[in-house]
């Protein structure tokens, strides 16, 4: 499932792991913990933890993010 996840995030955004949007405004940064394993997979946005991401999930974050 991570690998799907994955995969969608850089088609939404249009860039991989490392790199930022050419607006500036989202940078995908791969990370080896959040501390919310039992929540996983998990995803950090301006400072705010989203546990249990899934296809759903993704598109509000990326909505909310595109706002």
């Amino acid at each position: 499932f991570r690998s799907q996840l994955t995969a969608a995030f850089e088609a939404a955004l249009g860039i991989r792991f490392g790199e930022t949007t050419a607006d500036g405004r989202v940078t995908l940064d791969p990370v080896y913990c959040l501390g919310n394993c039992a929540l996983s997979p998990a995803v950090m946005v301006d400072g705010e933890l989203q546990g249990r991401v899934d296809g759903t999930r993704l598109r509000a974050i990326l909505a909310e993010v595109e706002r």
